[in-house]
């Protein structure tokens, strides 16, 4: 399942790519869908959240997020999170109805995470929110020196995310404080971070592939990564 910039929606048959069927929207498509159940949850720059038959592609229903989504839907525990300009939304999964909505300071371009009772995200204004999936309220909130785009991935406790400020921050889930010093590269970062094993792996747009000692931030090695796109990247054993 993928959008495009035809402001169409596709499901493509995975073994073959053979089209299952398609969805038109009103706008260009940049945020990833998400798979749920028998749902697709499809963002669009029309300012619309669809929620899709898997198998069919017809409409469940749509809601609108008066704004554009750039970002992927999170789902969890029956519901939907996403976040339309400067709002973050929770809607039930299977009506679409607003359970709650919060207002950042500023645009929200960093992917939902939900973690247990916690839905993390980022601001381009640099800041970072963790809020109550329950209730939509504000648990804590974190400066960077930049925008956040990438996503908020959680891992032992502890919040890991890059910054256009070119570093890479550690803070605690429970406070919202940093566990050590943000790590500086020598370019802004977009992609999300991943961690395995004790190790977060980062890229950079000063093209490097940076793995950081999850319990300090030290630096293990950085790899040369100029012929490539800065992208999330993925870690196995």
């Amino acid at each position: 399942y993928f959008g495009a910039n035809d402001k169409k929606i596709y499901a493509l048959d995975a073994a073959t790519g053979a089209k299952k069927w398609e969805f038109v929207t009103g706008g260009e498509n940049w945020g990833d869908p998400t798979l749920a159940g028998n749902f697709v949850y499809a963002p669009s720059l029309d300012h619309k959240l669809y929620a899709l038959d898997a198998a069919t592609g017809a409409k469940k229903w749509e809601f609108d997020a008066r704004g554009i989504i750039v970002t992927k839907p999170a789902v969890a525990q029956g519901v939907v999170y996403i976040a339309g300009l400067d709002k973050v939304y929770a809607l039930d999964a299977a009506s679409g109805a607003k359970k709650w909505e919060f207002t950042a300071t500023n645009w929200v371009w960093s992917n939902p995470n939900v973690v247990g009772n916690v839905v993390y995200i980022g601001a381009l204004d640099g800041r970072v929110y963790a809020l109550d999936t329950i209730s939509g309220a504000k648990k804590w909130e974190f400066k960077a020196g930049d925008a956040v785009r990438s996503m908020i991935v959680v891992d032992n406790g502890v919040a890991y995310f890059g910054s256009d400020d070119t570093k890479v921050y550690a803070l605690d889930i429970e406070t919202g404080k940093p566990k050590w010093t943000p790590r500086a590269t020598g370019g802004r970062i977009v992609a999300s971070p991943v961690v395995a094993e004790g190790v977060v792996y980062i890229p950079s747009h000063d093209h490097l592939l940076y793995a950081l000692n999850a319990a300090d931030g030290q630096v293990k090695w950085a790899v040369d990564t100029s012929s490539g796109k800065p992208a999330t990247p993925a870690a196995t054993k």
